[in-house]
């Protein structure tokens, strides 16, 4: 069994789910936490989505705050403004960009809290309202780990 990040933007999710396999090359991923809805966090679970099946491995659980889905239905009724939109704000100078038109749906839901083990390990989610209203953070007691998500954006964390 592997627990892994396996989320982000989808031009990256090849070479982390080769990075995940480098590391536990035969073990599903069983379990995927969405910390919040902005494609660079919840792409990247398709990779394993196909592995599993092609091997013939459940999908992984995917668990996320309750908004989420909601979201995902937003970003389907608005895909050409999205793409609009997104090439503008990061300068985006391809004509092949376009906004993503599929999403994997959690499997699990939570509103304000909540915990699940898989494996020898806890996972304790916790909504909060970070970067979006949907945001979320995980706790594993277990290995003193805390996954802030978008509780802790980048622009605070560099160094100057």
């Amino acid at each position: 069994m592997s627990l892994t990040p396996a989320t982000g933007v989808g031009a990256h999710r090849q070479r982390q789910h080769s990075e995940v396999r480098r590391w536990r090359p035969e073990a599903p991923v069983v379990a995927v936490v969405f910390t919040y809805h902005h494609v660079d966090h919840v792409m990247g679970v398709f990779p394993f989505d196909k592995e599993g099946w092609n091997k013939g491995w459940p999908r992984p659980v995917v668990y996320a705050h309750e908004a989420i889905p909601s979201h995902f239905d937003r970003y389907l009724k608005t895909l050409g403004w999205n793409t609009s939109i997104n090439r503008r704000q990061f300068r985006i100078d391809a004509p092949i960009f376009h906004w993503p038109e599929r999403y994997r749906y959690p499997g699990v839901v939570f509103k304000e809290r909540l915990s699940f083990v898989a494996g020898e390990f806890t996972f304790h989610l916790q909504h909060g309202r970070g970067e979006t209203d949907d945001a979320a953070w995980v706790w594993v007691p277990e290995r003193r780990l805390l996954a802030p998500g978008e509780m802790v954006i980048w622009a605070a964390a560099q160094r100057r």
